[in-house]
């Protein structure tokens, strides 16, 4: 029996819209619903809007000033280590940078306000500019420049018209991507920003809910505006994804010049030391001893397990959720802009629709777990679909489906068919995306903080308060340990990613 394509009865699409709607869609409409335009004078809102934007532009500029001429130098020694490594720098825990920063800049006056938030900033996503720019140059069919010089045109002409646009897109998709995740930070601006002078749109919603006794219409028009301008420029970039011109490159013949290995050494060597920064800092000011000492500690050992549950359950749901919408979004263009949605919102925002859309079930004074979780597997909808979604599709077109069909010719069963050829690329992608949620779920600090209570206090959320009391050697010992074990993985997954097509 041959394998042949299956019917969509719409029946996967339904439950991926109706899963939206749950953990996205309702929540964020209720935000919306909720917002006091009277109970925030506007003096007031422009004035955290404008810090907001302000210290979100200065990080985008300087993450481009950097972040671009470190792609093109990175671009004539691109490997799979090179790019695990730039990958692992970008994705490192914001937490982790931020205790980075706060032993670099120690004993100086930029230790608190916008140079320090705006340099943890630029250290997290200038990797992020480079990779989009790097992987650009390389995805550049060098054959289209070939037939505008062969036509006439001067090389400056050609790279204008052809080299510029394509790698341009790939810049301008990172950047709104870097603004609005620096608009959104929450970790980043609360400990180093150095108290009200750096309070943003963000920080405002966390203040509103947990420092002025849960005004939740005051929070929820901060969330509102921050919704407003974290889109514009997402949205601005949205139609720059998929032009018909780009679309399809695989006829188009690139080729990649020769690198000295000096050249190739010395860019692995700076990915590297991107990487390693942090431990050398940890290493300075903290000692294996502090950290067995705080094993003795029971505030730590419950942070610790409280962490540990929402890693794993977490990675988890994550993983199910995001299953789910792959499935709906292989053959539904609709399901997979859905997705993409996420990408747009802060964590407290999202807690905040939760906590305003099932109100009932939670307990404000009681903290709720489930409330991190289920924030987590919402903003996760993207990177799900980034793992899952080019597995679908190759299983059920091209050869991937010829060597089922193969198999089954030959006397295998459908379940032994899949589970021999397509399980292993399932079971390799899923753990690296179950190891990439557990990762940032562990060291979570805005849901934990919005959903936390004395019995729910996450590891990230006790070293921020430690950090505000001034326990740096304590703070370090046990940043070194997350930095390890999250380095590890997120190179891992780093150089397990496949290219992307450009």
């Amino acid at each position: 029996m041959i394998e042949t394509p299956a019917r969509d009865f719409g029946l996967p699409r339904t439950l991926a819209i109706l899963a939206f709607v749950a953990l996205v869609a309702y929540p964020l409409s209720r935000v919306l619903q909720r917002a006091d335009f009277g109970g925030v004078p506007p003096r007031e809102l422009w004035s955290t809007a404008a810090v907001s934007l302000e210290q979100a532009g200065w990080s985008l500029a300087f993450s481009l000033a950097i972040g671009v001429p470190l792609g093109i130098f990175y671009a004539g020694a691109w490997s799979r280590w090179l790019r695990g490594l730039t990958f692992a720098a970008f994705a490192l825990p914001a937490l982790v940078v931020v205790g980075t920063a706060q032993i670099c800049l120690r004993g100086t006056s930029f230790r608190f306000g916008l140079f320090a938030v705006v340099a943890a900033h630029a250290f997290l996503n200038a990797p992020w500019i480079a990779s989009a720019t790097a992987e650009g140059i390389l995805s550049t069919p060098r054959s289209w420049v070939e037939a505008a010089r062969t036509l006439g045109a001067t090389r400056t002409r050609a790279f204008l018209r052809i080299e510029f646009p394509w790698i341009g897109r790939r810049i301008a998709i990172a950047a709104a991507q870097v603004f609005a995740l620096c608009l959104m930070s929450f970790v980043v601006v609360m400990v180093l920003g150095g108290g009200p002078p750096m309070s943003t749109l963000e920080t405002e919603i966390y203040a509103s809910v947990r420092g002025r006794g849960l005004e939740l219409g005051r929070a929820a028009w901060f969330a509102s505006a921050e919704l407003a301008f974290a889109a514009l420029p997402l949205l601005a970039v949205s139609g720059l994804r998929g032009p018909r011109a780009f679309r399809d490159s695989a006829s188009a013949r690139r080729s990649r010049k020769k690198t000295s290995g000096a050249r190739r050494g010395f860019a692995h060597a700076i990915a590297a030391a991107w990487v390693l920064l942090p431990a050398a800092c940890f290493l300075a000011t903290s000692s294996v001893r502090g950290l067995e000492d705080l094993f003795s500690r029971e505030d730590f050992r419950d942070a610790l397990a409280v962490s540990l549950q929402l890693g794993f359950a977490g990675a988890a749901t994550t993983i199910a959720v995001g299953g789910a919408f792959a499935w709906g979004a292989r053959n539904s263009r609709f399901v997979r802009i859905l997705a993409a949605v996420p990408a747009g919102l802060s964590p407290l925002l999202v807690a905040l629709g939760f906590f305003l859309a099932y109100s009932s079930f939670i307990d404000p004074f009681e903290g709720s777990l489930a409330g991190m979780v289920l924030v987590q597997a919402a903003l996760f909808l993207p990177f799900t679909l980034r793992f899952f979604l080019p597995l679908l599709d190759e299983a059920s077109t091209g050869s991937r489906r010829e060597l089922r069909n193969a198999a089954r010719t030959l006397g295998a069963s459908p379940i032994v068919a899949w589970r021999k050829l397509e399980w292993p690329r399932w079971r390799s992608a899923g753990l690296r995306l179950a190891a990439l949620v557990f990762v940032w779920s562990f060291s979570e600090v805005a849901a934990a903080s919005f959903f936390g209570s004395e019995r729910l206090t996450t590891l990230g959320v006790l070293l921020v308060r430690w950090m505000a009391q001034y326990r740096f050697e304590d703070v370090s010992a046990v940043l070194f340990g997350i930095y390890l074990f999250s380095s590890a993985v997120l190179v891992a997954v780093g150089f397990g990613e496949r290219e992307e097509a450009a």
